[in-house]
């Protein structure tokens, strides 16, 4: 490789790093309008003076507001989607009501410390239909966290045959009426204080008995 190649191989990628650092930057002061006015009250023309470009470069980055929402909604999906794998792989071996405990704090922690903008989704009185699509395409991967962890318990036998195929699903119900809970209950305490008891719970209802 000459040099001119070589030199502008590397004005290539900062230019590549620069159009991601703006990017990032453009989506934290969407997050923080959102958290501030609400969804429904998310202007461009905010974000971009919140973020510090001209409009123009905020469009040339997202073409439209309902981008910028999906592609900050796809970020705090994988955002948690990356750090629940992390903590599940890193209890493979453990007993299973740690890989439980494991997965609802990963779930949990990252609800409340994104809580804000969370809420600003969940209360909103209809969220845009572009994030329909996204939205359902998390929810399944969860879904299958879920799933690949009760597959964990089945392989412990440590679940009732006659309810395991119905624990993914009895897990992640449990799971997303805590995140409601969290929002409509007035002076609710951190949802972390809540993961022992809710374990017990979980595993009272679907575990094999005691003999």
């Amino acid at each position: 490789m000459n040099s001119d190649s070589s030199s502008g191989s590397k004005v290539q990628r900062l230019r590549e790093r620069q159009k991601e650092a703006i990017a990032q930057e453009i989506l934290s002061a969407a997050a923080k309008e959102i958290v501030e006015k609400g969804i429904h009250s998310m202007h461009m023309a905010d974000v971009a003076a919140r973020a510090g470009v001209a409009v123009g470069t905020l469009y040339n980055h997202y073409k439209d507001r309902d981008a910028l929402l999906c592609a900050l909604a796809a970020l705090r999906h994988s955002e948690l989607l990356k750090s629940l794998d992390e903590r599940i792989a890193a209890v493979e071996n453990e007993p299973f009501r740690l890989q439980i405990r494991a997965l609802l704090l990963g779930i949990f922690s990252h609800f409340e410390e994104n809580w804000q903008f969370f809420a600003a989704f969940m209360q909103a009185e209809s969220a845009p239909p572009v994030i329909a699509r996204p939205a359902h395409s998390f929810q399944r991967a969860m879904y299958e966290r879920f799933d690949a962890l009760i597959e964990r318990g089945k392989q412990q036998q440590v679940l009732r045959a006659e309810v395991a195929a119905l624990a993914p699903s009895l897990l992640m119900g449990m799971t997303r009426a805590m995140l409601m809970r969290r929002l409509y209950v007035k002076d609710e305490p951190n949802l972390l204080s809540h993961v022992d008891i809710l374990v017990d719970c979980f595993l009272d209802g679907v575990g094999r008995k005691k003999t």
